[in-house]
């Protein structure tokens, strides 16, 4: 939804996935993926995604990238293949929901 629309908000996120695979999302798992997406667990921080003032935000630096119509072609079926293969392996009675439901 960020690259398809250049907006997302924290209750879009958790909204979506309430809904889609009964799963609440944390505040504690949202700075978890940020910090996956920003590669920061290798060490090798990569300027790519931000949280403020309650939404998400592209940092400049891969707001460029997405004006390379190849690299954001690339990236959304990269995207789109991995919630395909998610999906096509997903099983609501294995996957660990939490608690809050």
């Amino acid at each position: 939804m960020l690259i398809e629309t250049g907006k997302l908000t924290v209750e879009q996120l958790q909204a979506k996935v309430l809904a889609e695979y009964q799963y609440s999302i944390s505040d504690e798992t949202i700075d978890s993926c940020l910090n996956n997406l920003n590669f920061n667990f290798i060490r090798k921080e990569k300027k790519i995604i931000y949280k403020k003032s309650n939404a998400f935000h592209f940092y400049p630096e891969f707001l460029d990238n997405l004006t390379n119509q190849t690299f954001k072609r690339y990236l959304l079926d990269s995207i789109n293949y991995s919630i395909y293969i998610f999906n096509k392996n997903y099983n609501l009675e294995k996957f660990k929901r939490s608690d809050s439901l």
